[in-house]
């Protein structure tokens, strides 16, 4: 393509119609994939959550049945974190004193949902509960699985979006290209025409589209046209024929 083509095309309707649907599409697929990414998120966390809640559930339901006694050994044996689990138990008092489980960095007491920083465990996500007798069970989860999915997830969402931020503008320009191209090629048909050659036509392609039709109903239109011409220089023909042969 030559530079006053490429010129002429950056000044179209077509290219900037084309490239204003592309900041469009672009607009609505980083909301769409920011609002996935949060959601994502935060499904992710709401199950981990889920998961925390439904082992402190089954900690209360043993202390339930086998008093303080039981619950204290039950939450001994959370005391490790699980790599296919990764979630943790401890028993403490409500000033703080540790009597079993996994040894954490908590505050004393703790209640409800908490995110807490540990040395050794890292990022966790801890649900603590007031049990009668002046104990408080806190039942801890890593945060790890869900930040990994989520970064993965981040990351697959920006290599979308710069693929797409590559790719519209360039089909943008490409549609753009095609049209001025047909454009072009209907215009030099329509200067022809006007410059006389009846015989020409507008050029219809395989697609049906609407220049296609357009195309085929302006054909018609000059196909007709040029059978009246044809008539038109008849008659005038024979007018003048008339008149030459009295003269």
């Amino acid at each position: 393509m030559s530079l006053a083509r490429l010129a002429e095309l950056f000044r179209s309707f077509a290219l900037r119609t084309a490239l204003a649907a592309s900041a469009v599409v672009l607009a609505v697929t980083a909301a769409g994939l920011a609002f996935g990414y949060w959601r994502s998120e935060t499904v992710l966390r709401e199950s981990l959550e889920i998961a925390i809640r439904t082992e402190t559930e089954k900690l209360v339901t043993i202390w339930r049945m086998r008093g303080p006694a039981g619950l204290a050994a039950e939450v001994s044996r959370h005391s490790e974190l699980v790599p296919g689990s990764a979630m943790v138990a401890t028993l403490q008092t409500l000033d703080g004193r540790h009597i079993s489980g996994a040894r954490l960095n908590l505050p004393a007491p703790l209640q409800g949902f908490d995110m807490l920083d540990d040395a050794a465990a890292g990022r966790l996500r801890v649900l603590g509960v007031i049990v009668p007798g002046g104990l408080n069970l806190v039942v801890a989860a890593q945060m790890r699985a869900v930040l990994d999915t989520a970064d993965t997830l981040l990351r697959s969402l920006l290599l979308a979006g710069a693929a797409a931020l590559v790719i519209a503008p360039l089909f943008g320009v490409w549609m753009a290209w095609r049209t001025e191209r047909r454009l072009r090629a209907i215009s030099g048909a329509a200067t022809a025409i006007m410059g006389g050659d009846l015989s020409r036509r507008l050029p219809v392609g395989r697609g049906a589209d609407e220049f296609d039709r357009l195309g085929t109903t302006i054909n018609a239109m000059l196909a007709r046209m040029e059978q009246l011409m044809a008539g038109l220089r008849q008659v005038t023909d024979d007018i003048a024929h008339d008149l030459r042969s009295p003269l």
